[in-house]
């Protein structure tokens, strides 16, 4: 296929990114389709984050606001896009060449309103001290947003992102999504580099393991209710063959 027939959104939000952001949009970018936008939800940036986002001119949307955090700009991305169907890159990721392509074909023939791709970490200028097996790693099913391809209106289902978390709302959305037993689409193809290096969010580990915590109680208490009991429902495995795997 030359083109897209979905039409996607591409929502990248920025907090001070300017030393990968360019490759990120490049990548995204690189991508083929006339049905493909961007947009670039600076989280008031002091860096060169808007000025390098709209440097790309009428391809990307670059929309500035105060500092709210992560979740509030993910939000802000999606409440802003009109397109059918979502994707995410964060402004340190790197997308695959012919991901979407792939992903779109792919979630034409199943029918499913998400498609989830691989994910191969990738150690990038990383901390002194900070330990890392391997200059890469095997790609490995994740719960990523940026290796997904979502139809919006799963976000009208689920709700957006929970913006009191600092960390891991994309998790927290990905457990409600199999709270509900949404089908997912697994493409068995690496579609997203991340980058791990000295700037990572994730390297605040007492805040991200706070983060998961709460996270984790949330999704039991809901699935206690689910159940009218103190067994909790079980939550559909990713792995699993019937479990939308193709």
């Amino acid at each position: 296929m030359s083109d897209l027939p979905n039409d996607i959104c591409v929502v990248l939000p920025v907090w001070n990114g300017a030393r990968f952001l360019r490759e990120a949009l490049e990548s995204v970018l690189g991508e083929k389709g006339e049905n493909l936008h961007v947009v670039v939800v600076d989280d008031g940036s002091t860096d060169e984050s808007a000025t390098i986002a709209r440097s790309f001119g009428e391809r990307v949307r670059c929309i500035s606001r105060a500092h709210q955090g992560l979740a509030a700009s993910m939000n802000c991305g999606i409440r802003e896009s009109k397109s059918e169907f979502l994707s995410f890159i964060d402004s340190d990721d790197l997308w695959v060449p012919g991901r979407l392509e792939k992903m779109n074909d792919l979630q034409r023939k199943s029918g499913k309103d998400i498609v989830l791709g691989l994910t191969q970490l990738k150690g990038t200028e990383l901390p002194p001290g900070f330990r890392w097996p391997v200059p890469q790693s095997e790609p490995v099913l994740t719960m990523s947003l940026g290796a997904s391809l979502i139809r919006r209106s799963l976000f009208d289902r689920l709700g957006l992102f929970d913006e009191t978390l600092i960390h891991c709302g994309d998790w927290d959305w990905f457990l409600r999504l199999r709270e509900a037993k949404v089908p997912v689409a697994i493409l068995r193809e690496t579609v997203l580099r991340y980058r791990r290096h000295d700037g990572n969010m994730t390297l605040n580990v007492r805040q991200g393991q706070s983060d998961q915590f709460r996270i984790l109680k949330n999704s039991l208490d809901r699935r206690k209710n689910l159940a009218s009991g103190a067994t909790p429902v079980s939550l559909p495995n990713l792995q699993d063959p019937s479990y939308g795997t193709f």
